[in-house]
């Protein structure tokens, strides 16, 4: 018997029907790298750059993952998480937005950004090994909770450095607030990426999200002006799908993106709590990624056909100490919860309420024998990258493998007279 084996996760590109391939390339899903393997390599004494995609006969890769899965929801990380709703106020009111109506909304209160500093702190100084925070403010509208943003951002910057940490911060925004010297100020507070939805050119844009006269221009010209790079994220639903495939075009052709400073992103959006006519089955879904084809002369591989890589889990607020915080203080697992009566697991005074069945049910694994057996599952964790989806709907295994399937095709096409060794 040989001593060494093919890894469990590597998938024989040729044996797959994959065009473009070169003569028996692989592609190992949980390293994200690619390979040649001869079929007479020696399982005995393999070279060693084939290592990994070769590994000891004894070897179960799939429990390791699993017990690597386990013991992250409990081990302190090195990196910590937090996304932080500084208001529930919003000056759009995009049909489909989970958060329903923001007329009441609010920014965060004085005595809430002050218990959300001691918070943070307290995360920190318990944390030995951590070497980095990761902070998105989100809202509603979080620029318009911009004096909440302008504190935290101040104790976070001087408190990292005091500890020696990493710190990076990102911003998830409609655009309209976030002028030329709003980036600037977003850019010194360590902030260094903003996340920008777009649903479709002017008229579509200002119907579905009921925005301020102007916004669509105006945002545009924000994104031209930005300090820090932008994703624009293209929010596709049934509603939209055409005028979709237009926008991607248009937007692969603005100059910040052609340059690199800026990145087009396209998400599948759906109208929570109920049927609605925006939203897509998985086959339909699917159905409208097989046009990513049309973007092959524009697109950059990196983005558009991105392979994902593996991960204990694919949602990072699956780790105990990565938390939402809301606009209200108390403290959530999905930013999709944060603010909903009844789904709190916790509070930035009293800290996370381990006992929480919320809390129970995102930080657990979900990998059953079929997980165990399927060689996306690296890339999956079980859940497909959502835990509030899998606990709403159930496993979405047709789209994981679908959407792995896509975009690999589309790689090996883009990339097909390009090295990627």
């Amino acid at each position: 018997m040989s001593k060494w084996k093919h890894s469990f996760y590597n998938i024989d590109l040729n044996a797959e029907g994959y065009k473009k391939a070169k003569e028996n390339e692989y592609y190992n899903v949980l390293m994200g790298k690619f390979a040649v393997i001869p079929k007479d390599v020696d399982l005995d004494s393999p070279p060693e750059e084939l290592k990994g995609f070769l590994i000891p006969a004894e070897i179960n890769q799939a429990e390791i993952i699993k017990g690597q899965q386990i013991n992250a929801f409990e081990e302190q990380a090195t990196h910590m998480s937090l996304l932080i709703t500084v208001s529930s106020k919003c000056n759009y009111h995009c049909e489909y937005c989970f958060q329903g109506n923001h007329a009441h909304g609010i920014n965060m209160a004085e005595e809430t950004v002050a218990d959300t500093i001691s918070y943070i702190k307290r995360e920190i100084d318990s944390n030995d090994k951590l070497k980095s925070l990761g902070v998105t403010f989100f809202g509603g509208e979080p620029l318009m909770g911009m004096n909440a943003i302008r504190k935290l951002s101040r104790f976070l910057l001087e408190y990292t450095k005091e500890k020696g940490l990493t710190y990076r911060a990102a911003i998830d925004t409609n655009g309209f607030f976030l002028t030329a010297d709003i980036s600037k100020e977003l850019k010194e507070f360590g902030v260094v990426k903003a996340q920008i939805a777009f649903d479709g050119f002017e008229d579509f844009y200002n119907a579905t999200r009921k925005a301020p006269k102007d916004a669509y221009k105006r945002v545009l010209k924000n994104i031209e002006d930005s300090e820090i790079p932008i994703i624009i994220r293209v929010n596709v639903t049934k509603k939209n799908q055409d005028e979709a495939k237009e926008l991607i075009r248009y937007l692969y052709s603005l100059d910040s993106v052609k340059e690199g400073k800026d990145k087009v992103s396209i998400m599948r959006v759906s109208v929570y709590g109920g049927e609605s006519d925006c939203n897509f089955t998985d086959k339909e879904w699917l159905q409208f990624r097989e046009g990513f084809t049309d973007f092959l002369d524009v697109a950059d591989a990196s983005t558009l056909f991105k392979l994902p890589s593996a991960a204990p889990f694919g949602c990072t607020m699956l780790r105990k100490h990565n938390v939402v915080i809301g606009v209200d203080g108390n403290l959530y697992r999905c930013d999709r919860q944060s603010g909903e009566k009844g789904k709190e697991i916790g509070t930035i005074q009293e800290g996370i309420d381990e006992n929480s069945d919320i809390d129970k049910a995102f930080r657990c694994s979900v990998l059953d024998d079929k997980c165990m057996k399927c060689k996306y599952m690296p890339i999956c964790g079980g859940d497909g990258g959502c835990r509030l989806d899998y606990l709403e709907q159930g496993k979405n295994c047709s789209v994981v493998e679908g959407v792995f399937r896509q975009n690999m095709q589309n790689h090996l096409t883009f990339l097909a007279f390009r090295p990627r060794y």
